[in-house]
């Protein structure tokens, strides 16, 4: 055998051997490219849209920070004589009813009366 024939053989025997798990790792490197270049594009695109937002809140700045400010709206005044309605938010109990003063005196005269009413 001369050298030239050993030496592909060699080369034959590296390749078989070799290459197969190396392919899988080329496979799945490309597969990783991919999708970091996906994610790459898609982080490209929203930089790029959020730019966009910040110049235009940017300009909007510029121009309520150029605006004449207005001066202040005075509140309509209350008619006279009128106090706005006030809403409480805690009802207050109602107070009891009070007996007329004849059922207070009958009731006096039937019981005889108390020494503090003296």
């Amino acid at each position: 055998m001369n050298f030239r024939t050993l030496l592909c053989v060699a080369g034959l025997a590296f390749t078989m051997t070799g290459c197969d798990p190396s392919k899988e790792e080329l496979d799945k490197t490309k597969t990783q490219l991919t999708t970091v270049t996906t994610e790459r594009d898609a982080l490209k695109t929203e930089v790029d849209t959020l730019k966009t937002q910040v110049a235009t809140l940017n300009a909007a700045a510029a121009t309520a920070a150029a605006a004449p400010v207005a001066a202040p709206v005075a509140m309509p005044a209350a008619p006279a004589g009128k106090e706005p309605a006030k809403e409480h938010h805690a009802a207050k109990p109602a107070a009891a009813p009070t007996a007329p003063a004849a059922i207070k005196a009958e009731k006096k005269m039937n019981t005889g009366g108390s020494s503090a009413d003296k």
